[in-house]
């Protein structure tokens, strides 16, 4: 009984620790794209995302803005906070194909201080649309990113 008990307990802990994926940096390049993608690996599930077309010199900072009704292609502020300092990126939004999930979008240069704030502290906050949230640095290869959007 004793032996059964331990197994069933084991398959359980092993289930929940499957199912419960966690959000994670990842860094990412295809043929023209390079990807730092906060989010769970092989899904579509997509906290952040920082990309460029390599060697652009051009970096896009894209925030998912789940149940907020957004007009396409409006002018909004996205405040990211690093350390109590706020940096204010000038963005849009964006409607997905299915008109239910909206974005916002800005494009920052490489050599914006932003980044080297990224680069030296363990968290930092995003607010966009009055959305509000918070994300770890741990595993965020900012330098990696950077340069390969630099690369040309």
């Amino acid at each position: 009984m004793k032996r059964l008990l331990s197994t069933v307990v084991l398959v359980c802990a092993w289930t929940g620790t499957s199912l419960a994926q966690e959000r994670e940096w990842i860094l990412d390049a295809a043929a023209e794209d390079a990807f730092l993608v906060f989010g769970v690996p092989q899904t579509e599930d997509v906290g952040l995302s920082f990309w460029c077309k390599i060697g652009s010199g051009k970096i896009n900072l894209l925030t998912p803005e789940p149940g907020i009704k957004l007009k396409d292609a409006m002018p909004t502020t996205i405040a990211v906070t690093v350390a109590g300092k706020t940096y204010n990126v000038q963005g849009r939004t964006a409607i997905g194909s299915d008109s239910m999930r909206g974005s916002v979008e800005a494009e920052i240069r490489p050599d914006d201080p932003l980044f080297d704030a990224l680069k030296s502290t363990d968290r930092f906050s995003i607010q966009a649309s009055g959305h509000k949230t918070v994300y770890p640095t741990e595993g965020a290869d900012f330098a990696g990113l950077l340069k390969v959007c630099l690369a040309g």
